[in-house]
């Protein structure tokens, strides 16, 4: 079965993941065309979803005559809507789509500017993040594309225009073709109208919309091969364009597309012609669409500023009105201090000045003692090192010191060689002793023990390890000494398994880092570009947040990156690790 445009021109039903542009003048028979091809991908059993900012595609549901029904598309919004439509359900309406795979006129023309840029954004953005998992085909149509890809693009339009480049761009990947129909294709973005895959022009008479063909032609053809068309345009006849796909179909060729079968429901009145209605439209079966779009719409209600704003009014009316209570006046006595307290509060005073002047004290002749057990432990590190390999057994090593957090019950003295460390020290040295004898890099180290690797805790911390003998540090990482894993002693063994590793991670990032982890991780081994992992994660790819929490991921060895796309690296994985 093909897609019957006209007598000479019929499309494969892999044209349902194409890109079109459909572009005329207003009265060259552009709609038509473009009803026409709706109707065949409808009758082939495909899924098509329209967006209709005028309100003019609810014809589809009746014959052309008017006295019989048409195609059962159902329609949201607008005067002829099956169910209405709320500008804040473009992600609800997105997920029908996508859970439902219902065929659908979307009607926004009750919508006003900023409604309908609402709307197609959420839509749009929601329906590529999606289609990542449910890949069935699904085309969708773009009427007065300029409005929704426009070429000069104001700041509240970026995210609208971006997500509409993301569909055209990178939609066939999910499953998702996209038609792009306008008389003005001077106005819509050149990124995206380039873009296109395939062309079907009419009648075309101004200067700059075919200098805007002229620019499609460069994108994918020779400029000698569009000569004859673009000679051609401005005299066309009502319903005569020509077809032109150079790469999926090889095709260049003059047709006259057929009439529509449904009911022409865009056509102009003329003077002194009634406007006749249908007499029967195609019925459709609405009943998940009602429920979803019910629910749609009370949440709408519910979150609208608009009808907050109204309830806020309505109870500033209601305190306005009732009656002020009187106010009382109440007196009470609060007791102050006597003298015989304040003369014990000045000599609890007293007391805690004198035990902060003998902690200070204490805590010097601590610091001190504590410079005299390092310089030993030095020398004992030193003697160990002398000692020949597999030396006689009568000679004897120093005692090892045991290594305490710092507050800790040690059993001992400063005297019996016991060294304090801080707790954070510590907490490094047992992350390098569970991974013996694998080595961790400073980042790793810093980022498992609660620090960043660039801050001067990190760095005076690490560096007392590295006085004490207890780590060292190699080109390819830090590690224990023999004398840092004695000193530790029995630790929490390393995890085990790949989910006990990521977990082990994402204990130490971010939340938004995680996130992204996560993500990698599901997708293992494939890779995933960056504007794909951002969009997934919740994240802009080209802002500093998502730039940050990527070299964080990057420096700690969690993430691979080979041009420009990203994977979780192998040695999360046990096969990997």
């Amino acid at each position: 079965m093909n897609l019957k445009l006209a007598e000479n021109l019929s499309l494969p039903l892999d044209a349902v993941t194409q890109t079109f542009a459909v572009l005329g003048i207003r009265g060259s028979g552009k709609t038509n065309t473009s009803v026409a091809f709706v109707e065949e991908l409808d009758k082939a059993g495909l899924h098509v979803v329209v967006f209709d900012p005028v309100g003019v595609w609810w014809g589809l549901r009746a014959a052309a005559d008017g006295r019989g029904p048409g195609r059962a598309i159902a329609i949201l919004g607008g005067d002829h809507g099956d169910v209405p439509l709320e500008a804040s359900s473009g992600e609800l309406v997105a997920d029908l789509v996508v859970d439902e795979r219902p065929s659908l006129v979307i009607d926004m023309s009750h919508f006003t500017e900023g409604e309908q840029r609402r709307f197609v954004t959420a839509f749009a953005e929601r329906l590529y993040l999606r289609k990542a998992s449910r890949r069935e085909p699904l085309h969708l149509v773009l009427d007065e594309a300029d409005e929704f890809s426009p070429q000069r693009v104001m700041s509240e339009q970026a995210r609208m225009v971006g997500a509409i480049q993301r569909l055209v761009r990178r939609g066939r990947a999910r499953g998702i073709g996209v038609s792009l129909i306008s008389q003005r294709p001077a106005s819509i973005s050149k990124d995206v109208l380039t873009q296109v895959e395939s062309l079907i022009v009419l009648r075309m008479v101004g200067h700059h919309d075919i200098k805007a063909i002229d620019a499609w032609v460069e994108h994918h053809s020779a400029q000698q091969e569009a000569a004859t068309l673009v000679a051609s345009l401005p005299t066309l006849a009502t319903g005569s364009g020509w077809f032109w796909s150079p790469g999926w179909l090889g095709c260049l060729k003059q047709v006259h597309f057929r009439a529509r079968e449904t009911f022409d429901s865009s056509a102009t009145p003329k003077v002194g012609e009634s406007v006749r209605a249908p007499k029967q439209l195609a019925a459709v079966d609405l009943a998940a669409l009602a429920k979803r779009m019910t629910a749609a719409i009370e949440k709408a209600r519910n979150e609208d500023p608009v009808e907050l704003r109204k309830q806020i009014r309505a109870l500033e009316r209601q305190v306005a009105q009732a009656p002020v209570p009187k106010e009382s006046v109440q007196v009470r006595e609060v007791p102050a201090l006597q003298p015989d307290d304040l003369k014990r509060l000045e000599a609890s005073v007293g007391v805690l000045s004198a035990a902060l002047v003998d902690a200070k004290q204490l805590v010097r002749a601590v610091d001190g003692v504590a410079g005299g057990l390092e310089a030993a432990l030095r020398v004992v590190a030193s003697a160990k090192r002398a000692l020949p390999k597999g030396a006689a057994p009568g000679v004897a090593l120093p005692v090892m010191p045991k290594i305490l957090v710092r507050g800790q019950a040690s059993g001992g003295s400063p005297s019996n060689g016991i060294h304090s460390l801080l707790a954070g020290e510590r907490r490094m040295l047992v992350v390098l002793v569970q991974a013996h004898p694998v080595r961790r890099t400073r980042a790793q180290l810093a980022t498992l023990a609660g620090f960043t690797a660039s801050g001067g805790t990190f760095q005076n911390y690490f560096g007392k390890l590295r006085r004490l003998g207890l780590v060292e540090e190699r080109g390819d990482g830090v590690a224990p000494t023999d004398l840092g894993l004695a000193a530790v002693g029995e630790v929490s063994p390393a995890p085990q398994s790949s989910a006990e590793i990521v977990a082990m991670w994402k204990q130490r990032l971010l939340r938004g880092e995680a996130k992204m982890l996560d993500v990698l991780v599901e997708s293992y081994p494939g890779w995933m570009s960056r504007d794909d992992l951002g969009e997934a994660a919740g994240f802009t790819a080209s802002g500093g947040t998502f730039q940050n929490y990527l070299g964080t991921l990057r420096r700690n060895g969690l993430v691979q990156i080979e041009d420009g796309d990203v994977r979780a690296s192998p040695t999360l994985f046990v096969e990997g690790a």
